[in-house]
């Protein structure tokens, strides 16, 4: 499977980690982390087209609270800045959903840590699949998708799909 992933030379959609799913689990709502990426517009598509009309799509970009900054006047001023941006990165992908007839909330969180903000909001909106989009590039013998997805594959409460980028307009 490693080897299948790494060198796909199109899209790969893998399940890659589901634990304590209960028998009458129902796909009723989607997260789809956005950092802007290729890969996160493809996972909000996927969610797109897997969702029907009446279910819960979130868009969610988190924002990692800068741990050292001058002062507040500074950091306040980035802050407002990456919140524009992200807010925009947000509501394209929400826009989106409109051409699949999907309706899509969009959120914007400033954390101390992103992947901690995910695995928070994913559980507390009762989240029934998160999507995430990443580019896998083969590096090793063995399927390294870095940290922060690591982490996220295997604290989640639910199951997770990986949308893969990787020559994705080959």
């Amino acid at each position: 499977m490693d080897t299948l992933v790494r060198m796909s030379p199109t899209m790969v959609t893998t399940v890659v980690y589901a634990k304590n799913i209960a028998e009458d689990w129902q796909l009723k709502s989607f997260l789809i982390p956005t950092n802007g990426s290729i890969s996160s517009r493809n996972a909000a598509e996927l969610a797109y087209f897997t969702a029907a009309p009446e279910d819960s799509v979130t868009i969610l970009n988190v924002i990692a609270r800068d741990k050292n900054y001058w002062g507040n006047f500074i950091y306040n001023k980035a802050h407002n800045i990456q919140a524009i941006i992200a807010r925009s990165l947000v509501d394209e992908l929400v826009d989106l959903g409109k051409f699949y007839k999907i309706k899509a909330e969009g959120k914007v969180k400033i954390a101390n840590d992103v992947d901690t903000e995910i695995l928070k909001t994913s559980t507390d909106e009762k989240v029934d699949l998160l999507i995430l989009g990443t580019e896998i590039k083969p590096a090793s013998e063995r399927l390294f998708l870095g940290p922060s997805v690591e982490r996220i594959l295997h604290e989640a409460t639910c199951p997770v799909v990986i949308i893969n980028a990787h020559n994705i307009s080959a």
